[in-house]
């Protein structure tokens, strides 16, 4: 951990919620962390069909981004 970097313990985040990168991911129980990558996102569906207007998004669930 950087010094400048913030403990994930000391945060209050709301399980659930949409976030762009940080310590927290809200996998399911079902999949695992991908080994050696890095979490960049994940998205709550809910959220964002409102935004697509052909449907291409599923209405609920999440996206979940990582990169290596």
């Amino acid at each position: 951990m950087k010094e400048d970097d913030i403990d994930h313990t000391s945060v209050d985040f709301a399980l659930g919620a949409s976030r762009i990168g940080g310590p927290i991911v809200d996998l399911p129980e079902s999949l695992d962390y991908p080994k050696n990558m890095f979490f960049t996102a994940q998205l709550d569906l809910k959220k964002f069909s409102a935004f697509d207007p052909l449907d291409f998004l599923p209405k609920t669930g999440f996206l979940y981004f990582f990169y290596q």
